[in-house]
């Protein structure tokens, strides 16, 4: 019997690459998680800066674990997600590959603007609105900014190189 890396290698390799995602194709989702590990890193209170990192704010229960031993542990164990995740997306075929990459995507890009509200409402302010804050005008135009750039983005990685003449 085969080890089991050995399966999974000779798995992928059944795969013709012509079927596959490229490196190319992880730039976005990457990317975007990058984005999203600085802005957790920047949203995290000054206690936290102090040195009291049970004081972590983040939504996912695994990184709020890692973040809570040190920001350190919780910048590897992010790059270890990005290189599992690049794996994953290259080896397996093109359309399992796009659509793990668009769902990457979308969790890091709704992260990623979670942080955004928070901090934009933290350095700009809000306007007031009855007894509740509401983010000012500047956030909904970063918003739009981040999404027309994903989908610019996309839309590049996904189109053929042109042959010149």
């Amino acid at each position: 019997m085969l080890p089991r890396q050995q399966l999974v290698t000779e798995a992928a390799k059944a795969i013709p690459i012509s079927k596959r995602m490229t490196k190319r194709s992880v730039i976005v989702p990457v990317s975007l998680c990058l984005l999203d590990i600085v802005l957790t890193l920047c949203g995290q209170s000054s206690a936290y800066w102090d040195g009291e990192f049970r004081d972590v704010t983040e939504a996912s229960p695994a990184f709020a674990t890692y973040l809570a031993i040190h920001p350190v542990v919780f910048v590897v164990a992010g790059l270890m997600w990005i290189a599992v995740f690049t794996i994953l997306v290259t080896t397996l075929p093109a359309s399992p590959g796009r659509f793990v990459a668009t769902a990457f995507s979308i969790g890091h890009a709704v992260g990623a603007l979670a942080w955004l509200v928070r901090i934009f409402r933290e350095l700009v302010g809000g306007m007031e609105h009855g007894s509740e804050k509401s983010p000012s005008p500047l956030i909904y135009f970063a918003f739009v900014l981040l999404i027309v750039l994903i989908a610019f983005f996309y839309s590049l990685l996904g189109s053929k190189p042109r042959n010149s003449p």
